[in-house]
């Protein structure tokens, strides 16, 4: 959240310094790095966004994703909903427990409530995909988020590929905005699966 108040600035130092599958990640693999944007897997750079959903820019931020989208900026800087996207290369294996075990650990991390975790269709030999979802307050408002993480360990042809993909609503406009999460979060995960090989079947488009 970007309101310009104390508050506010506490809170992202907060968010910013709870657990991640990517920390996580990096105790058991090696050479764990952030892709460019120029780097991406070529699914990756033909994602979409929902209409009313912008690009924007981290200022300052210690971490460069590879998308940020918003919706509903307001004047003070906040925003109705945010989707972040930070791609990894690594070398070595990532056990699938690992990641399955971690999958709400960011949520944790910030004392969310009623959180649900689960796994996603990937190929078991290949890769593993899992997604959290559960509920928190910042200073003045309460959020729903949703965290998926895509994992495919390197082949000889190419490094380990770590996807975190985080949807952050404000509660208000969940009802609103569901259809906007639901494509956002089908567009990374076909993404994911073309970017590994699995050719997924074709996702409607909810409108």
């Amino acid at each position: 959240m970007t309101e310009t108040n104390d508050a506010t600035a506490a809170e992202q130092r907060r968010l910013g310094a709870v657990s991640s599958i990517a920390e996580v990640a990096a105790r058991h693999v090696n050479h764990l790095a952030e892709v460019r944007a120029g780097d991406l897997p070529e699914p990756l750079t033909r994602l979409g966004a929902p209409p009313g959903w912008r690009l924007a820019n981290l200022q300052g931020s210690p971490v460069a994703p590879a998308r940020v989208l918003v919706y509903g900026q307001h004047p003070d800087g906040s925003w109705d909903g945010c989707e972040t996207i930070r791609v990894f290369g690594f070398t070595g294996d990532l056990p699938a427990d690992v990641v399955r075990a971690n999958a709400d650990c960011t949520l944790r991390g910030v004392g969310a409530e009623q959180i649900t975790a689960g796994a996603l269709a990937a190929p078991p030999a290949a890769a593993v995909a899992v997604r959290s979802s559960g509920s928190f307050s910042t200073p003045g408002r309460a959020v729903w988020a949703q965290f998926s993480t895509y994992v495919a360990n390197p082949t000889p042809a190419a490094r380990g590929l770590l996807i975190e993909h985080s949807l952050v609503i404000d509660s208000r406009c969940r009802t609103t905005l569901n259809d906007d999460f639901t494509n956002l979060s089908n567009g990374i995960h076909h993404a994911f699966l073309t970017a590994i090989g699995d050719t997924p079947p074709a996702q409607p488009v909810t409108r």
